[in-house]
């Protein structure tokens, strides 16, 4: 199993449009335990919405396409943790977790010419692990 370790990387994405930059590094350092791959400190899943705390995207779609920015939220979905290797009873963030969280908008993005704001006060972002950051690790 491939876990993801502190410096992974998550592609995120909105449905109908673009974010830049499409990844987001989760460097925050892992909660409590000392659970270790590769000498790194693994991820859990409490960790995620630390790794997300700062995000702030600039994001534009096919209609308002001067971009504006995008703002963490909350977490709102996580899935294909793993259900073999626990830290602390918390489940440890694979190569294959994904999940979506709540971007609120901070700075509309516009039409340009006509210079009309995107009237949608949030966006759900999805994410997926580009780069775990670590190798296979024995679960036994």
């Amino acid at each position: 199993m491939q876990v993801v370790v502190k410096g992974g990387i998550a592609q995120v994405s909105i449905a109908g449009g673009m974010l830049v930059p499409p990844v987001w590094n989760l460097d925050d350092a892992p909660s409590g335990g000392s659970e270790r791959a590769g000498g790194s400190p693994v991820l859990v899943e409490s960790d995620l919405e630390r790794c997300f705390e700062d995000l702030q995207l600039g994001y534009l779609t096919a209609v308002f396409s001067v971009p504006g920015v995008l703002q963490y939220k909350q977490m709102l979905t996580v899935s294909a943790l793993s259900t073999v290797v626990n830290k602390l009873d918390d489940p440890i963030v694979t190569s294959a977790t994904t999940g979506m969280i709540l971007c609120e908008v901070t700075t509309p993005a516009m039409i340009p010419i006509v210079f009309t704001s995107d009237p949608l006060p949030f966006y759900q972002v999805t994410f997926t692990i580009a780069f775990a950051g670590q190798t296979t690790v024995n679960t036994q």
